[in-house]
C-alpha cells in the first residue's frame, strides 16, 4: 500500500466481471494491464496499436449493440426498404397486438400489406407463429455503418417519426440543438451519446413490451 502496484491479468479479469464490462471493454482493460507491465518499448508499441484498434471498435455501434440475427444481403434489402418491416416485427412482441388484424389496425396499414410483411418475417426467422399467434423471433438485428442499407434504415424511421411529430406528449422528447464547439468537445458529446445508448439498451432489454417507440439521435458535423 506504500507505492504503485501493477494489477495481474487474473485480477483485471475478475474486476471486469465484477463491474459487468462487456467483451470489448474487458479486452481493453486487459490490454491496459499488459501495457503497464510491458518490459520494453517494442512490446508497448504493439499493445498500444491494439488499444487504438479496440478504441475504434468501441465507437462503432455494431460492436456495442448485441444482435442475434445476421440477415442475408437480399433479406437486408427487403427488411430495411420500409420502416414497417421492423415496426410489424416489434409489435409481435406485444401480447395483445400479435395478430395481422391488430397490427394492421395499430399501424394504419392495409391487411394484405401486413400479411405480406409477416410472411417475409416468418420466412427469414425474424418472427414465428405459435398456436395462431405471432411472436418475435430473433431478439434484435443491427445494420452497421459499412452496410449499404444503413442510410435507408435511418431515413425510414426519421420520416416515420416526423410524420407523427405534432405537440410532444408528456412521455415524449423532441430536441434540436445547433451549436458551435471545439473538436474535443464534439468527440466528448459523441462518447457520452454512445454511453447513453448502452444504458438505453439495458433499460429496454429489462422492460416489458407494451409500446412501440423509436429513438433517433443525430449528432452531425455541419461544417
Amino acid at each position: 500500500m506504500s507505492g504503485d502496484r501493477e494489477l495481474s491479468l487474473e485480477s483485471a479479469s475478475l474486476l471486469a466481471d465484477y463491474f459487468g464490462l462487456n467483451e470489448l471493454e474487458s479486452e481493453y482493460l486487459l490490454n491496459l494491464v499488459e501495457l503497464e507491465r510491458a518490459g520494453n518499448s517494442s512490446l508497448k508499441t504493439r499493445i498500444q496499436k491494439r488499444l487504438t484498434a479496440l478504441h475504434q471498435q468501441g465507437t462503432q455501434l455494431v460492436k456495442r449493440i448485441q444482435h442475434e440475427k445476421d440477415l442475408s444481403e437480399n433479406e437486408k434489402a427487403i427488411f430495411y426498404s420500409q420502416w414497417y418491416y421492423s415496426g410489424v416485427r416489434l409489435l409481435t412482441s406485444i401480447g395483445e397486438k400479435n395478430s395481422i388484424d391488430s397490427i394492421s389496425e395499430v399501424l394504419k396499414l392495409s391487411r394484405p400489406l401486413v400479411a405480406q410483411v409477416v410472411e417475409f418475417l416468418i420466412s427469414s426467422g425474424l418472427c414465428k407463429e405459435e398456436n395462431g399467434s405471432l411472436k418475435i423471433g430473433a431478439k434484435s438485428t443491427h445494420v452497421g455503418n459499412d452496410s449499404s442499407m444503413v442510410i435507408r434504415h435511418h431515413l425510414n424511421w426519421r420520416l416515420k417519426t416526423m410524420s407523427q411529430m405534432t405537440v410532444p406528449k408528456p412521455h415524449e422528447l423532441v430536441f434540436t440543438g445547433p451549436v458551435t464547439l471545439s473538436q474535443e468537445a464534439c468527440l466528448e458529446v459523441k462518447k457520452q451519446l454512445l454511453n447513453l445508448i448502452d444504458q438505453w439498451g439495458t433499460i429496454v432489454d429489462s422492460s416489458k413490451e407494451e409500446k412501440l417507440a423509436c429513438l433517433n439521435i443525430d449528432w452531425v458535423d455541419i461544417t
